[in-house]
């Protein structure tokens, strides 16, 4: 099997549940086969540590908790960490904050560049 490695970036807010469970899911599934996966939280997903926190038995926390346990939940960009007020409940779910919140923080240059497939989730 050929490894692939896939970077999922939920975008998508709170009120979009289906979007975000579908897409955590995937990720977990695709860790699971063996391919490299990691999750960011991008702009209004940077709320999805603290509303899973607060409503643990809804069907998108279980998955939301399922890539956590696995690392796959990797960082949240610190500017919309500060736009969308969440760093303090990135920080107590002990979801790293990219960057010091003045740019966008996740590189996706970079990402892929080191052979990432990119997944936006909104």
């Amino acid at each position: 099997m050929t490894t692939r490695q896939f970077a999922f970036l939920v975008n998508a807010p709170t009120d979009r549940a289906a979007a975000t469970m579908n897409a955590l899911d995937h990720a977990v599934s695709l860790a699971d086969a063996g391919h490299e996966v990691r999750v960011y939280l991008d702009g209004a997903g940077t709320a999805w540590p603290g509303y899973t926190a607060e409503n643990p038995g809804e069907p998108v926390s279980v998955h939301y908790e399922a890539a956590a346990d696995r690392g796959l939940v990797v960082g949240a960009c610190g500017l919309c960490a500060v736009e969308f007020d969440t760093a303090n409940e990135l920080e107590r779910e002990g979801v790293p904050v990219l960057g010091d919140g003045s740019a966008h923080s996740i590189d996706t240059p970079a990402l892929a560049e080191e052979g990432f497939e990119l997944v936006f989730v909104s």
